[in-house]
């Protein structure tokens, strides 16, 4: 490769490979944390897609063929997973906050694609480092001072514009761990250690972007944003700008960040995406915990915006036994604890009357699951009309209980009526 200063500026193409082999070790974190979740992922994705029975994988594979499954897919995607209109309808800074983060980190990825497609596109193969190339494209380059073109220009003001965007969210974040009573949840929940190290990792991404592209920006440009940072930079070090280390950071913190995800409440940002394909599929649950129900459990945010709705949160020893954590021992099949949150859950039987006389007794808020009890089995000693009497003591209405009896018995239900109103007759 010629060297860049005996290259005419005005000659010389607008974007130059900085590094000719378009590699350097500080890549090395990334690689290996991206890699080691997208192993995760396809395994993942495997074992799921095998519990489904054949038919729901047939039936998702022709949905996407659907244009009208496929619309609702599209839109579904964009709304939930990167707009997240429905929290911005509940709490509109909440909303804010989760879709700067999740769009504008989209965008930059985007964004990042294109530029190497627009102007290094070679490197967008996999042999070439398209796995990271376009994550440290500002690092790979040295855009021409002589040959700037507005195309080149608007690129830099979008990538500024978009991390600017994603900061602000993630500034939100960072206030919402101290005060979330401000962006409007009274409880947040408590994040487990795998959770903790993705969310500190994730914390520290865009700011290590900013630092390393700010301090690179007198070779690969900048805009509003990058350019001042340098500017700064240059005041406080000199005109010397030791960039390496930064990189480094922010090159460990992404590959931090991917390496905790499958262990995380953030692997939720891929598994919602499977779970919005296989719902608009209309494919429904066929086991409690495999399958199309696993995905669901996994597409949980675990975000908390449920626990000051939740009845359990009325004793705060009871908050750890609400539906949010209960999710979290599903994921990690902690059956001890899924046991443990049974000792909350009490079961009487007798008639809705003597329910409700012990319930005056108790205090707080609770959750009454009604269920009809349907009797195991046909006591042939019994006549029909002990046997209607027997539904009406377990709380049943005259009628109800001779339609119960009528179904228990396979007979009519005139012949239960007449049957029980002999004697009145």
């Amino acid at each position: 490769m010629t060297p860049l200063y005996i290259l005419p500026l005005q000659t010389a193409p607008e974007v130059i490979d900085r590094i000719p082999s378009g590699y350097s070790n500080f890549v090395i974190p990334f690689v290996v944390g991206i890699s080691f979740m997208l192993i995760w992922l396809t395994v993942g994705l495997i074992r799921l897609l095998a519990k489904i029975p054949a038919k729901d994988r047939h039936k998702l594979w022709k949905s996407f063929f659907i244009p009208k499954i496929a619309l609702k897919n599209i839109k579904d995607l964009f709304c939930d997973c990167l707009f997240h209109t429905k929290i911005w309808k509940r709490k509109p800074l909440l909303g804010y906050m989760h879709s700067a983060i999740a769009f504008g980190w989209f965008m930059l990825i985007v964004l990042g694609h294109l530029e190497v497609a627009l102007f290094v596109p070679k490197h967008l193969a996999w042999t070439e480092g398209g796995l990271f190339y376009p994550i440290f494209y500002r690092f790979f380059v040295w855009i021409n001072p002589g040959h700037e073109t507005l195309r080149g220009w608007f690129f830099f003001f979008l990538m500024d514009f978009f991390l600017l965007y994603v900061l602000s969210g993630v500034g939100l974040a960072i206030f919402k761990r101290f005060r979330s009573i401000i962006l409007g949840m009274r409880h947040t929940t408590k994040p487990s250690f795998a959770d903790r190290v993705a969310l500190y990792s994730l914390w520290m991404i865009f700011p290590l972007r900013l630092l390393a592209e700010s301090f690179t920006a007198d070779l690969s440009r900048g805009s509003f944003l990058t350019v001042p940072v340098n500017h700064l930079w240059h005041l406080i070090f000199g005109n010397k700008l030791y960039f390496m280390p930064v990189w480094w950071m922010y090159s460990i913190c992404l590959g931090l960040f991917f390496a905790a995800m499958p262990f995380s409440r953030y692997m939720h940002i891929l598994t919602e995406v499977l779970w919005i394909l296989l719902r608009n599929a209309g494919i429904q649950p066929s086991h409690p915990r495999k399958g199309v129900a696993e995905a669901e459990i996994y597409a949980c945010s675990s975000c908390g915006l449920c626990l000051d709705a939740c009845p359990m949160n009325v004793q705060k020893k009871n908050l750890k036994y609400s539906s949010v954590y209960f999710i979290r021992f599903l994921r990690r099949h902690n059956e001890k604890k899924i046991k443990g949150a049974k000792k909350y859950e009490q079961v009487y039987r007798g008639t809705c009357s003597e329910v409700l006389d012990m319930l005056q007794e108790l205090k707080g808020e609770f959750v009454i699951v009604v269920q009809y009890q349907k009797s195991e089995s046909v006591d042939n000693t019994l006549s029909i009309k002990n046997h209607v009497e027997k539904y009406i003591s377990l709380g049943y209405k005259t009628m109800d209980a001779i339609k119960a009896v009528s179904k228990d018995r396979n007979i009519p239900k005139s012949e239960v009526y007449s049957e029980y109103h002999r004697e009145d007759l």
